[in-house]
């Protein structure tokens, strides 16, 4: 009786110093090759998303934060040669406020920026399209009630802000097949796109006083992330960009709303599309979420104006400390040159394809 004891006892401790093991080991892994400052130097669907963490200790003027209607429409390098402002884009798909409150943090602990933009599509998990798909909407309702008050995510949120080599395990192929880095920093958060999608979406921003409301939990996330920026310094404004997929009037609404609440101003881009120049055929690399490269420079010329003339910020061209930044520049032209041949080899290739694989 007692061997069998001292068999359970022992069993008992190495189930724990197993555990303590592999604790250690993920430990070790998420500070070293799978940091989140790691995870910015290399081809993976993060790299872009945490190219912030490789910006020179407080050298941003800005820092934009949102899902992937963010990183596909402000091109930071275009801030820069208009107006000499130095910006970063902190963005992933579907990326919410609950998401984004662990990047800002480690963004802010590094940087004091003079305004911090929040665009404001990540206040909604679904498109309004996608929305309408739901037939019945009182389910959806106490569903959302039940996760918030639950708050299932909690857990994986936690594990994953500890133990990044959960985030980046994707990573394993750059490690140990390609071996090669890759300056994410020279985009600065953005993320290149030169396809073309020609769409007709008309009238997506029809005007009604409908409103469609936000969840609490996303307005406590989005009044956290407020406080956070305001909190070092840093001014709030709330921005829209083109994405009649994604947006509309009723959306605007509560965001006016909430930009009044917290005593924010709040720029709609949406009702802008003529002064920006954007042209539906043109400018979008989907069916209307987001758009390409084109678009987004479009979009950054316009934008940048109102910004500089709005914030007068100090024009860094020139400047040593800023020399890395003429550098992004250029080795990011060299890699959208790069982009535009892939891309018209790509086109080749699929144009020279039977008729039946095409459909």
């Amino acid at each position: 009786m007692e061997t069998k004891t001292k068999k359970n006892i022992y069993g008992i401790i190495r189930i724990i110093a197993f555990g303590l093991a592999l604790v250690l080991f993920l430990h070790v892994l998420s500070t070293t090759f799978f940091s989140k400052k790691n995870a910015a130097t290399y081809k993976n669907k993060f790299s872009y998303a945490y190219a912030y963490l490789r910006e020179p200790k407080n050298t941003l003027d800005i820092i934009i934060i949102g899902n992937s209607d963010a990183y596909s429409a402000i091109i930071p390098t275009e801030l820069w040669t208009g107006w000499g402002i130095t910006s970063t884009i902190i963005s992933t798909p579907r990326q919410n406020c609950h998401d984004s409150i662990d990047m800002m943090q480690d963004a802010l602990k590094e940087q004091k920026p003079k305004l911090v933009i929040i665009e404001t599509d990540m206040l909604y998990k679904l498109t309004p399209a996608e929305k309408n798909e739901i037939d019945d909407e009182e389910k959806l309702s106490k569903l959302d009630d039940f996760f918030e008050a639950s708050n299932p995510d909690q857990f994986e949120d936690a594990v994953n802000a500890a133990f990044p080599v959960f985030t980046f395990h994707d990573k394993w192929k750059s490690l140990f097949i390609e071996k090669k880095r890759t300056p994410a920093v020279n985009s600065h958060g953005y993320n290149l796109s030169l396809w073309v999608k020609k769409i007709r979406i008309k009238d997506y921003m029809k005007e009604t006083d409908e409103v469609e409301e936000l969840s609490n939990k996303t307005k406590r996330d989005f009044g956290y992330l407020v406080e956070e920026s305001k909190a070092k310094g840093a001014e709030v404004l709330l921005v829209d960009v083109p994405s009649p997929r994604s947006w509309n009037y009723e959306r605007h609404n509560a965001v006016v709303q909430l930009a009044k609440e917290h005593n924010l101003e709040f720029i709609d881009l949406n009702l802008s599309l003529d002064e920006i120049g954007i042209d539906q055929e043109e400018d979008f690399r989907d069916k209307g979420n987001h758009l390409n490269y084109y678009g987004a420079v479009k979009l950054t010329k316009y934008f940048g104006t109102i910004l500089n003339d709005k914030y007068e910020f100090k024009d860094k061209r020139g400047k040593k400390k800023y020399k890395s930044w003429d550098k992004s520049v250029k080795e990011f032209d060299r890699e959208i040159e790069a982009e535009k041949i892939r891309v018209e080899k790509v086109k080749a290739y699929y144009a020279k394809l039977p008729k039946k694989i095409k459909k």
